[in-house]
């Protein structure tokens, strides 16, 4: 072969090579697009959506404090009665997990995230017009169903947040849980404390689910991964480009035409590696339980507390107001150690 065959192959050589490295230039990985996209507006409607179904969440759960106990008088129920409406909700709820959780998997992130603030919501304000024991029962095992399917817009949130913001923003989620469970007494007090019927108390209580399903309707779009999983990227990119519009970037110079999202495949793992000491999975899911049941246990403590308290107030005339700000400042308190054990432990 002559020097000029050598350089001819040469330079065809280098023609082959260079479309396939102009190529891999413009695909780009979902997680890297995601970090494109950045942290603004978009995020934040997210949050607002995402936040008050955690906040109805709370609501829903704490109501029976006071509902059990104003039910227990005018329906004449046993404590087993009252106990049982409270448990058919952590059931429901259980029940909920199971089905909601795996069809967020197959049907996308959105479509559960209505159903269940709308499963909320339309039995939420059901429980207002029952007017027995088994049918109270039967819709607040319904509210659990709904409950059981709020870890989706757990999900989503997540799913559009960049790495470096992803743990404050879902740190965020939980702030809404606490402002529901310290709502929940506030309405308590202006409704059932102020000698109005409890089922103008639980109509209220289901306003905050009612606007998070509005919202999601209108403000949040499908999980671009999720899509970039069943392979959909033209759609998961085109809601890239809009999220991007939103935060105040040029769509066109941060997911150009040109750029293409990577394959993505999903990764089967078993429920066994959830439990392997050594793993992130394991201390981030360990910790946010054990933060989740101590804030739970302390708001359902304090709401009982409040309601003992609240009924002495009555009968020695203390000031209600007093008593109201009391049970709040622990509850902040409370919420404080929540974020700073957070802080501490940034994995």
């Amino acid at each position: 072969m002559t020097s000029n065959e050598h350089h001819h192959a040469h330079r065809h050589g280098e023609n082959r090579e260079t479309p396939d490295r102009n190529a891999n230039d413009f695909v780009i990985t979902i997680d890297r697009a995601i970090d494109k996209l950045g942290t603004g507006r978009f995020q934040h409607r997210i949050l607002f959506a995402a936040g008050l179904c955690f906040a109805a969440d709370a609501m829903e759960v704490m109501l029976l404090a006071y509902l059990s106990l104003v039910l227990e008088e005018e329906w004449g129920l046993s404590g087993t009665q009252t106990a049982t409406i409270t448990a058919c909700v952590f059931a429901g709820a259980m029940t909920g997990t199971l089905i909601l959780g795996p069809l967020g998997d197959k049907v996308g992130r959105r479509p559960v995230f209505l159903l269940a603030g709308t499963i909320i919501t339309v039995f939420g304000v059901l429980t207002s017009f029952v007017t027995n024991f088994v049918g109270m029962v039967l819709v607040r095992f319904c509210v659990g169903l709904g409950i059981g399917g709020l870890t989706v817009p757990y999900d989503i949130l997540a799913e559009f947040l960049p790495t470096e913001t992803r743990a404050r923003y879902l740190l965020m989620l939980d702030y809404f849980w606490t402002a529901g469970v310290v709502l929940v007494t506030v309405i308590a007090y202006f409704t059932i404390g102020a000698g109005i019927s409890w089922r103008v108390y639980v109509l209220i209580c289901a306003i905050p689910c009612l606007a998070s399903v509005v919202l999601g309707i209108f403000l949040v779009p499908e999980s671009p991964r999720w899509l970039a999983l069943h392979q959909r990227n033209d759609e998961a990119l085109a809601i890239l480009r809009s999220a991007a519009r939103i935060n105040g970037h040029d769509p066109d110079i941060i997911f150009p035409d040109t750029q293409r999202l990577h394959q993505e495949r999903e990764e089967n793992a078993s429920f066994s590696e959830l439990f392997v000491v050594s793993s992130y999975t394991f201390c981030i899911f360990n910790n946010r339980l054990f933060l989740r049941l101590n804030t739970l246990s302390l708001s359902l403590y304090l709401s009982l507390l409040f309601i003992k308290t609240a009924q002495m107030a009555q009968a020695d005339n203390i000031n209600m107001g007093r008593v109201v700000w009391l049970h709040l400042w622990l509850l902040w308190c409370n919420d404080r150690n929540y974020k700073s054990f957070w802080e501490r432990h940034k994995w």
